[in-house]
């Protein structure tokens, strides 16, 4: 669908505003939570209800290795195109 080339696509008019609006939002959370602790102390509290009601152990094993030797994208254009990769897999 179209909406998937706005929000992904790189397209800075529509990227951009998006950024700024939810940059407005976390600091104004941020603000609220420091500036109302009765606030804050609510959302303390449901957290640690809705994780008690609902606590979710860990996806991953305790053991598990992230795979750390992934190829990076450099999505700088160079000779060989608009996509080279930054290392390769290991």
């Amino acid at each position: 669908p179209s909406w998937v080339m706005n929000a992904l696509g790189g397209i800075p008019s529509t990227i951009d505003p998006t950024i700024e609006v939810a940059g407005k939002t976390v600091s104004g959370t941020m603000i609220d939570l420091l500036l109302r602790p009765e606030v804050l102390e609510r959302a303390t509290q449901e957290f640690h209800q809705q994780k008690a009601c609902h606590g979710a152990e860990p996806m991953l094993p305790a053991d598990f290795a992230p795979p750390i030797h992934l190829p990076w994208p450099d999505y700088i254009s160079g000779p060989h195109g608009t996509r080279d990769w930054l290392s390769t897999p290991q």
